[in-house]
This record gives structure tokens, C-alpha cells and sequence, in this order.
């Protein structure tokens, strides 16, 4: 016996399916593509704020030991902040991190009477997924002897 189909058909050609699936493949292609560009965007963000976060956990450190130098060993007789301090902050260097120090280049005590000291701590570190953006963070610390 034979079927014989009228004029309602049901279901897709072949033609009709296979440029459904040429059409998904080419959104899907597009798709990963902004996807992509996007996460590693999104990526590098990361890395920026992380390494954002690294350099000032390191400057708050110094700068509480800098509060714990002038509590203790400040008031001892002829303590120097530049001499004693200095290879404190510069211990924190590590790994990415860049800590140096130095003595500011200008004068604020000009009639040189009270022997004002004052320190310049730079930290500075350079993200991983983008080094030309290196984060630096400066503080000034000064001391009256």
C-alpha cells in the first residue's frame, strides 16, 4: 500500500536545516569572538586593581612601622629617620614590588634650626597582564630629632 502526501507536509527540508545550522554557526562564531575580547579586557582589570591593592597593603605597612619607629626608637638620642628607618621600609622590596627610598629633594626647615629630617618612600609595582601600566604610590615621612 501506498501513502500518498497531500499538500500539508510537516517538518523542515534538508536545504532548510542545513542553512539554520550555517547561520547558528556564524552567530555563535561572532558571539565567542566579542566574548572573548571582552573577558580579557576584563582580565587585565583585575590584574590592575590587584596589583593597586598590593602596593598600598605595602605603603600602610611601612606606614604603620614608620608610627611604631617614632613611638620607640625615635626618642632615643641621636636617632636618624633616614639612617635607622630607611632599611626598614626597603625590606618590604619583593617579588614585584619596587620599595626605595630617599631624602626629599627640597628644604623645609631653611634656618636649619630644628633639624628636620624627612624621607621619601616610593612603592611601585607593574601588573602582570599589563607591565606598561606600573602603579606607583608616594608618602613623605619627616622627623624632628
Amino acid at each position: 500500500m501506498r501513502t500518498i502526501f497531500s499538500g500539508n507536509r510537516h517538518g523542515f527540508t534538508l536545504i532548510e536545516v542545513i542553512v539554520s545550522i550555517v547561520l547558528a554557526a556564524i552567530l555563535g562564531t561572532m558571539l565567542t569572538q566579542f566574548i572573548g575580547a571582552n573577558l580579557s579586557r576584563s582580565a587585565q582589570a583585575v590584574g590592575n586593581t590587584q596589583t593597586g591593592l598590593e602596593v598600598k597593603a605595602v605603603m600602610e605597612q611601612i606606614t604603620n612601622d614608620y608610627r611604631l619607629w617614632l613611638e620607640s626608637d625615635a626618642k632615643t638620642p641621636g636617632a636618624s629617620l633616614y639612617g635607622t628607618f630607611k632599611t626598614k621600609a626597603e625590606s618590604y622590596s619583593s617579588g614585584g614590588i619596587s620599595v626605595s627610598t630617599s631624602t626629599a629633594g627640597f628644604e623645609i626647615d631653611p634656618g636649619n634650626d630644628g633639624g628636620l629630617e624627612i624621607m621619601q618612600v616610593t612603592v611601585s609595582a607593574a601588573p602582570v597582564s599589563d607591565p606598561a601600566k606600573t602603579q606607583i604610590l608616594q608618602s613623605i615621612f619627616t622627623h624632628v630629632p
